[in-house]
């Protein structure tokens, strides 16, 4: 298996986080300056409320900024990991890859394959029993929401 030995400290994800959020304030204020921001006998312009929005949001990004590097001996310790990256990851591509499923077959195929999966990634059940939850599971929802409230799920191109 890939063994991933790398550390992000949380000083590094605080100013990245902040950095990330100062990009959105800067893209709001150049959005609302290309519109009209000023008053006008009906009131503000279209781009004076996300004018508002974008400064205070610069604002505050530069405020944490500044507060994260004056923290930056206190900010040291780790937050996140390889471990933790390889158990996220054990994660979101499952659920990715059945989200991106569900347009060709519908819901319930891949709710199935997620499903068995993660009950085998996190119990110990034999295999006959991780396939009849799998495969109950997908037959009660669509009892539950197509046969008995009439709400049809995604059915995808190929069902």
């Amino acid at each position: 298996m890939l063994r991933l030995d790398f550390e992000i400290k949380r000083f590094a994800a605080e100013l990245a986080f902040a950095l990330f959020l100062l990009l959105i304030g800067v893209a709001a204020v150049t959005g609302a300056l290309q519109m009209n921001v000023g008053w006008r006998d009906d009131g503000p312009g279209a781009g004076f409320f996300p004018l508002l929005v974008g400064l205070i949001l610069c604002a505050a990004c530069i405020v944490q900024i500044v507060i994260t590097f004056k923290a930056r001996r206190a900010l040291q310790a780790p937050i996140f990991n390889g471990q933790a990256f390889q158990n996220l990851s054990g994660i979101v591509v499952p659920t990715a890859l059945c989200a991106a499923a569900i347009p060709l077959v519908g819901i319930y195929v891949p709710a199935a394959f997620l499903l068995a999966y993660f009950v085998h990634r996190r119990t110990e059940r034999a295999p006959l029993e991780i396939a009849a939850i799998a495969v109950a599971v997908p037959v009660a929802l669509y009892v539950l929401f197509d046969l008995t409230l009439e709400i049809k799920l995604p059915s995808g191109w190929i069902f």
